[in-house]
């Protein structure tokens, strides 16, 4: 990671965790921190991918994905 970096972005953060180690290294020299997720089932699967895949997309509850990436 360049010692220079001012932001990040990271597209698609799910549960957030993956954010929260740059957002530690970079919070004393970066102007933002950007973190992107629609949260919607519907967009997960399209374009489907497989059907494995797909069925567990459908069952992860990602309104309770997005209430806990709030809350941290």
């Amino acid at each position: 990671m360049s010692r220079n970096l001012r932001r990040w972005v990271e597209i698609g953060v799910f549960g957030g965790r993956s954010l929260i180690p740059p957002a530690a290294a970079l919070q004393q020299s970066s102007e933002a921190i950007y973190g992107n997720e629609t949260w919607r089932t519907d967009i997960a699967t399209e374009p489907a991918t497989n059907q494995v895949n797909d069925d567990w997309w459908k069952k992860v509850d990602l309104n309770g994905s997005s209430l806990g990436f709030y809350d941290s």
